[in-house]
């Protein structure tokens, strides 16, 4: 893909798919509720938490910046993750299993780059780290992150 192309992936989710699908119902929906709106709906889990183009840098109007790469290494990391929180469920799920919370070192540390990617990932946490680096006067880095364009085309 050349700059002059839009990422293919339009929607990009600040929380994963594959972990809004275990709190799905038997429609394979999940309740969301709109804390702007004060209430309740019922939607498929990619049809909310994500922000379109939410991890890409436009460099203007027609370009972006390295098109789809954030995007790109998420989905491998998810892959890695979901099998994880999927071998995780499976266990504590099973009320004859007394070592439900038994993890290994490399799980342990696989839990805690999840973690931290959700916490990165969101959309507030990134407009205050931008808004970090500009009052720190990192203009440069700033200049990284300037076009993303928070808060517009969220979708919960």
């Amino acid at each position: 893909m050349n700059n002059s192309q839009k990422p293919k992936t339009k929607r990009q989710h600040y929380v994963p798919v594959f972990l809004l699908k275990h709190f799905c119902n038997e429609e394979g929906k999940i309740t969301v509720y709109d804390k702007q709106k004060g209430k309740t709906f019922s939607a498929h889990p990619k049809d909310i938490c994500f922000e379109n183009y939410l991890y890409e840098a436009k460099l203007n109007d027609q370009y972006f910046a390295n098109p789809n790469s954030i995007e790109n290494s998420f989905a491998q990391k998810e892959s890695e993750w979901s099998t994880l929180i999927d071998h995780i469920i499976k266990n504590c799920d099973n009320p004859n299993n007394d070592n439900a919370f038994i993890v290994t070192r490399n799980e342990k540390r696989q839990l805690a780059d999840f973690f931290y990617n959700l916490f990165a990932r969101n959309p507030y946490n990134m407009e205050m780290m931008h808004r970090s680096m500009e009052q720190l006067g990192w203009h440069d880095e700033v200049h990284l992150f300037a076009n993303y364009g928070f808060g517009e085309d969220s979708h919960m």
